[in-house]
């Protein structure tokens, strides 16, 4: 991973504005080469990326077994109903790892590098999800064993995992890129390296290690009011919902077809590494179009689940239902980086971040009511909502592409004929996306 462009060897009589405890000196030895800083990426690539995106694959591992654990008599051995369950289910959000990780990987990363380590990060979480369906598959039978059944032999094996590489976790990664120093006090990077891995940020933005650690009112006022930021947030929501409903009962519907109940999980992780391949092949680019495109085929197999007559194949049903599934995790991390990289500031990055989260835990809060029990076997209801809900999100992505498009030509057009300052801050507090220099009146602010 890479892909940094090449900095400029920076000496004598080029000095860089920043914080005091991030300038950059322009005593002799304080340039580096393009070699030295791709050597520095690949090391923070190994140690704060794997480290953040190994945390992800455990965290998924632990919160999404609960709907695996439904293929084992779950509901029977509690003594609860369907619909009981998911007002529980509807108590349980997701904490704020998601967007405390898109947030450090853009402290650790420029902006042109923040697209492909966003998508590596989503790959540990979509990794989680897949070997999930097998791991349950293995340890549900596991049923018997010690007085115990299946579902909680899955929740105490997988449980203590997450709890152990919690901690490890805690002790081991770097505190941050001013102190890249973990808890435990060991050294990964010797005190060139950690020259260079600071002097590369505060060459792109200064504004990356000038952040307090309190925002102001008026910034997060100024951030709430942005049109497209709420925007992001329903594309977020509506792909969330359906894939929040599937992750609960995606397993037991497989099963519903025909197929062994143990065996459905395993069928059902098929989607995730369809996912998970397409996170890889196309998850790193940070471009609306995208966006676009992932929820249309979204849509269009949600259409096709709630068309689907009553007497189509287990074969047929089955490949509609994990195609559903695939198609929405791979492009949420497309969203997400699309959202982080047009924030406005540094100080408005973790807002934005947060909000989407907001979105994904209000997912949960409605996915969890779309499969009732006064609607099964078939469903009838809960797939018309999925597919509402996702042409809804489609919707929302075309409007957000028209304003970041009307936003550019307007910003380009005031860079060539205006005062480049009469822009509404918007110039002066986005950095561009573009990699190669433009010519001024052609610079774009958003990315797209």
């Amino acid at each position: 991973m890479s892909d940094s462009a090449p900095s400029p060897i920076l000496g004598k009589g080029e000095p860089l504005t920043g914080p005091p405890d991030m300038q950059l000196s322009t005593s002799p030895g304080t340039s580096w080469t393009p070699e030295e800083e791709k050597a520095v990426v690949k090391k923070i690539d190994f140690i704060v990326l794997l480290m953040l995106t190994a945390i992800y694959f455990m965290f998924q591992l632990d919160r999404a077994n609960i709907g695996f654990a439904l293929t084992d008599n779950f509901f029977a051995d509690v003594g609860i109903t369907q619909d009981q369950f998911n007002i529980g289910q509807q108590l349980t959000l997701e904490a704020g790892f998601m967007p405390a990780g898109l947030y450090t990987l853009s402290q650790w990363y420029k902006n042109s590098e923040l697209s492909r380590r966003f998508g590596a990060f989503f790959a540990g979480y979509l990794l989680g999800q897949a070997v999930n369906g097998l791991l349950a598959y293995a340890i549900l039978h596991m049923r018997g064993i010690g007085g115990l059944a299946g579902w909680q032999w899955l929740f105490l094996l997988e449980g203590m995992w997450t709890v152990l590489m919690g901690v490890a976790f805690g002790c081991l990664f770097p505190v941050s890129l001013s102190q890249p120093v973990p808890f435990m006090g060991l050294r990964y990077f010797n005190d060139r390296e950690v020259f260079i891995l600071q002097q590369r940020i505060v060459q792109e933005d200064s504004h990356k290690q000038a952040v307090s650690q309190t925002i102001p009112l008026k910034v997060v006022f100024k951030t709430l009011a942005s049109k497209k930021l709420w925007l992001h947030a329903l594309t977020t929501l509506c792909g969330a919902i359906p894939a929040a409903s599937l992750a609960i009962y995606g397993p037991s519907i497989i099963s519903s077809f025909g197929y062994d109940a143990l065996a459905s999980n395993a069928m059902f992780s098929v989607g995730d590494w369809i996912a998970l391949c397409l996170v890889l092949g196309v998850g790193y680019v940070a471009r609306g179009i995208i966006t676009l495109i992932g929820t249309m085929t979204m849509l269009a197999f949600a259409v096709a689940f709630r068309c689907l007559p009553d007497n189509a194949s287990a074969t047929t049903r089955y490949v509609v239902v994990t195609m559903l599934r695939a198609n929405y995790n791979w492009w949420s991390s497309v969203n997400a980086s699309w959202l982080s990289i047009n924030s406005r500031s540094e100080e408005e990055r973790p807002i934005r971040l947060a909000l989407s989260t907001m979105g994904i835990n209000l997912s949960l809060i409605a996915g969890a009511q779309i499969f009732r029990s006064d609607d099964r076997p078939l469903y009838y209801r809960g797939r018309t909502i999925i597919a509402g809900v996702i042409s809804l999100g489609v919707a929302s992505t075309c409007v957000l592409l028209v304003l970041y498009t009307l936003s550019n030509r307007r910003i380009s057009k005031k860079l060539e004929y205006g005062d480049p300052h009469d822009l509404r801050g918007e110039v002066t507090e986005v950095e561009p996306t573009v990699v190669e220099p433009a010519p001024r009146a052609h610079r774009k602010v958003y990315n797209i």
